[in-house]
């Protein structure tokens, strides 16, 4: 590829545009926001999630808030470690952890331990930080937040990796992914996807790798996270040289590794011998001359030396045509790290044994000397099968973990079927209650109003009784007035002189006026009952006066 085609590399990248830190820290008045704020950012973009923590801790401490300034604190001094100097960021961890003692913060302690045992990776004693954070795996999981959970198991994966424990680094790998989509939140998952992809790189998964990376960057790009997208980007750029892809991995150098809005340029030092190995894939020979004169750079977030920067100089080396040199330099670093000699903690990794040996071969067969080309290719072709083995263990960790994953999603389904199950049965039995409730708050209502009815009713029954018994009672004093006159007059005529047949007339009047008055008192009788006034009487009866009055 022709060099103009090519922007320069420029390690020391011009940022991009972006608000002054000191003045959005000044502006900020609530220390959990920028705690939060904090939290998010810490793999997004630790050296902003640092300031943020420590601008939380200062507005805490002056606002009384003991708790928030701590977590403040300690976010500044995790960072540190993770991404800056472990010595400046252990001592603040000093300052950190009797806080959360005297607070009685038993997740500090923990978050601490997490902190520690980075700090143990960092000055590489690696077997110690990995029994730190195997303790605080076995810790039960509803005992710590997600996000605790992530960090203790992210630096699990990185520890199996630097002990040679592939399987275990793999596998962690994978339940990392796992547990980032479980939490949701994109950027630990983005995070997540970068490290499985370096990983599935590690043990000669490319093929799986490469996918996996993509997903990573793109989603990185997508939040914003430039330290999620320079690792996944440098870790694809491998996997494109690793395939003799070079024009692929120049064009993720130049889109993404030296582009400071995907890239963090801080982070470019870092990746000094991967950037100087895209440059060899298209010539640029001077140019990775140049980037790999920095030296070797010890890795902050996993803890790795400078394998890769040796046989990387070795390629250069080579194509340079300086075989000597090469064969030399790869020479002292298989020396000084080969497995008979060193402690699992100082090897380095099956494939960047494989690469220092593939140069050894290259270097030794172009001056001739063909016994030692001949044994660094047999290592390099062990090495490979070694690496191969492991692709193929990798396969069945990953079908070993998607039938995991299809069984969890299956039973975490069916739970979510039997919670929306209960909730529908939940809801069908409030709008039941509530209609039982508007039933019996309408029957009350019905009930009311008939009982009003019916209260009106009688009311209006016993005025019409009382007006019936007023009414008998001026009829009847109506009719006895006339009655008793026609009574007592023909008394009067009966005692006057009358024949016989006048005579009979007389009775009869008088006793036809004597039973109609007899009909008004059984009347009367009546409204007596309905008052409730009745008295009853014994009287004399003479049936047989009465039958003749009937006859008569």
């Amino acid at each position: 590829m022709p060099s103009q085609l090519v922007t320069p590399v420029r390690l020391a990248v011009s940022p991009r545009p972006e608000p002054s830190l000191a003045e959005e820290l000044a502006q900020a008045s609530d220390p959990a926001s920028l705690l939060a704020t904090a939290w998010r950012l810490t793999y997004l973009d630790p050296l902003r999630a640092a300031s943020f923590g420590a601008r939380a801790a200062e507005l805490a401490e002056a606002q009384g808030d003991a708790r928030t300034a701590v977590y403040g604190r300690f976010l500044q001094a995790f960072c540190e470690i993770r991404y800056g100097s472990h010595e400046q960021g252990a001592s603040w961890l000093d300052a950190v952890e009797p806080a959360f003692d005297r607070l009685d913060d038993q997740r500090g302690r923990w978050l601490c331990q997490d902190a520690r045992a980075i700090v143990l990776r960092r000055e590489g004693r690696y077997a110690d930080s990995q029994r730190m954070t195997v303790a605080l795996m076995a810790l039960p999981a509803a005992a710590r937040a997600p996000i605790d959970r992530f960090i203790t198991l992210v630096s699990f994966c990185i520890n199996c990796k630097l002990l040679g424990r592939l399987d275990d680094s793999l596998r962690a790998h994978y339940r990392t992914a796992m547990l980032a989509d479980e939490i949701g939140d994109e950027t630990l998952q983005a995070v997540a996807l970068g490290n499985l992809g370096g990983m599935l790189f590690d043990v000669y998964q490319l093929d799986d790798a490469r996918p996996v990376l993509t997903r990573a960057m793109a989603l990185g790009d997508r939040i914003g996270s430039r330290l999620v997208t320079g690792t996944a980007a440098i870790n694809l750029l491998l996997v494109h040289a690793e395939c003799g892809e070079h024009g692929a991995a120049h064009r993720v150098l130049v889109d993404y590794v030296l582009n400071a809005d995907k890239v963090m340029p801080e982070r470019l030092p870092a990746w000094n011998a991967e950037i100087a190995l895209a440059l060899i894939g298209v010539g640029e020979l001077a140019r990775a001359e140049a980037v790999l004169a920095g030296g070797m750079v010890h890795n902050a977030a996993d803890g790795s030396t400078g394998a890769i920067w040796t046989w990387v100089k070795g390629r250069l080396l080579l194509a340079q045509g300086r075989p000597a040199d090469a064969l030399t330099l790869c020479l002292q670093r298989i020396d000084a790290h080969t497995p008979t000699s060193m402690t699992s903690e100082e090897i380095d990794l099956p494939f960047d044994r494989m690469k220092l040996h593939e140069v050894v071969c290259e270097a030794s067969e172009t001056l001739g000397d063909h016994a030692i080309a001949l044994h660094a290719l047999r290592t390099a072709y062990r090495l490979r099968d070694q690496l191969m083995a492991a692709a193929a263990k990798a396969r069945e960790i990953a079908l070993e973990l998607q039938h995991e994953l299809s069984q969890a999603k299956a039973a975490r389904d069916s739970a979510l079927q039997r919670q929306a199950e209960a909730e529908r049965d939940r809801r069908r039995l409030e709008e039941l209650n509530r209609a039982l409730e508007e039933s019996r708050a309408t029957l009350e209502s019905r009930v009311a109003e008939r009982t009003a009815q019916l209260l009106h009713a009688k009311q209006e029954a016993e005025a019409a009784s009382r007006a019936k018994s007023a009414f008998l009672a001026n009829m009847s004093h109506e009719i006895r007035t006339p009655l008793n006159g026609v009574i007592g007059m023909t008394e009067m005529l009966l005692g006057s002189a009358l024949d016989a047949r006048q005579q009979r007339y007389a009775e009869v009047v008088q006793h036809s006026a004597e039973q109609l008055l007899a009909v008004l008192n059984d009347i009367l009788d009546y409204s007596k009952i309905e008052a409730g006034h009745i008295e009853l009487e014994s009287r004399p009866l003479s049936p047989c006066k009465l039958l003749g009055e009937v006859v008569e």
